[in-house]
C-alpha cells in the first residue's frame, strides 16, 4: 500500500475536478463514484455536456482533483479510459499531491434574504414557509445569519435553502443549521454549514470571499494614508503657528 492509501478512506461520493488542459484549461465539476489506488483507477460522474466537444476521449491525459472536507484536497494525473455517458473511467492514476485545506476565511456581510424551512405547525403538514433573515457573515464552509425575535420554525440540526446572489452569480445553497444564538434585543443568530455544495458554487463562494477581503484590504489602506496626509497637515498647521 502507498503512502497516499491512507488517504483515499471513505472518499465514495467525494467533490471532484476534472481538469483538462487546452490552450485555455477546462476545469469539470462532478462527483467521485470509487477510487482503487492499487489497481490505479478510479471511476468518477461529470457533466458530459460541459467538456467541449471532442476533448475527452479514450487515452487523454487529465488531472483529477478529489475535495474532501476532513482530508482537504487530492491531486492526480491519469488517462482518460472508458467513457459512457457522464461516467469516466480514470486509468493509470497516479498521486501527485495531498493538499491540506486551510480554515475557511469568513468576510462580513448585509444580506437581506429569504431562506427556506419545512414548517413545525402540525396544520401545515410539512410545507415549505418562506422567513426573511439577513445574512451577517460567509465564508466556503457556512453562513451565519440572524432573525428578529425567535422563529419557531427554524432548529438545530434543520436543513434549510436559500437563494444567494454574490456579485453576479445567483446560487442556491443547501444548508445544515449547526447552532442557535440569542443576542441582544432579541435578535436570534443562526450559524450554518453548507450541504452537498457543487465544486461551481464552493468556486463562486471562494472568488466572493477573496474579492471581499481585497477589497476591505484596500479600503483599509487607503483609510490609514488619509490619516497620514491629514496628521501631515496637522503637523503643519502646528509648525505656523508656532513662528
Amino acid at each position: 500500500m502507498n503512502e497516499s492509501n491512507r488517504n483515499t478512506d471513505k472518499l465514495d461520493g467525494a467533490q471532484i475536478i476534472l481538469i483538462l488542459d487546452d490552450a485555455d484549461t477546462q476545469k469539470i465539476p462532478g462527483k467521485l463514484l470509487k477510487i482503487e489506488e492499487e489497481k490505479n483507477r478510479a471511476i468518477i460522474y461529470i457533466d458530459i455536456t460541459e467538456a467541449k466537444k471532442g476533448t475527452l476521449t479514450e487515452g487523454r491525459p487529465v488531472r483529477l482533483n478529489i475535495i474532501n472536507d476532513d482530508k482537504g484536497i487530492l491531486l492526480y494525473t491519469g488517462r482518460a479510459g472508458y467513457i459512457l455517458k457522464g461516467r469516466v473511467h480514470i486509468e493509470h492514476l497516479k498521486f501527485l499531491e495531498h493538499v491540506q485545506r486551510r480554515k475557511d476565511f469568513k468576510v462580513s456581510i448585509n444580506y437581506v434574504e429569504v431562506v427556506e424551512a419545512v414548517s413545525k405547525e402540525p396544520k401545515d403538514n410539512g410545507a415549505i414557509v418562506k422567513i426573511p433573515v439577513r445574512f451577517k457573515d460567509i465564508s466556503a464552509g457556512g453562513a451565519c445569519f440572524i432573525t428578529e425575535g425567535k422563529n419557531e420554525n427554524l432548529e438545530v440540526g434543520d436543513h434549510i435553502i436559500t437563494d444567494f446572489t454574490l456579485g453576479r452569480f445567483p446560487i442556491i445553497l443547501e444548508m445544515k443549521i449547526l447552532r442557535e444564538t440569542k443576542e441582544k434585543n432579541n435578535v436570534y443568530s443562526y450559524g450554518c454549514q453548507f450541504i452537498d455544495m457543487k465544486a461551481s458554487q464552493e468556486s463562486i463562494i471562494r472568488q466572493f470571499v477573496f474579492q471581499t477581503q481585497l477589497g476591505n484590504k484596500k479600503k483599509k489602506n487607503k483609510e490609514k494614508e488619509n490619516e497620514g496626509k491629514n496628521k501631515e497637515e496637522e503637523n503643519k498647521d502646528e509648525e505656523k503657528n508656532k513662528l
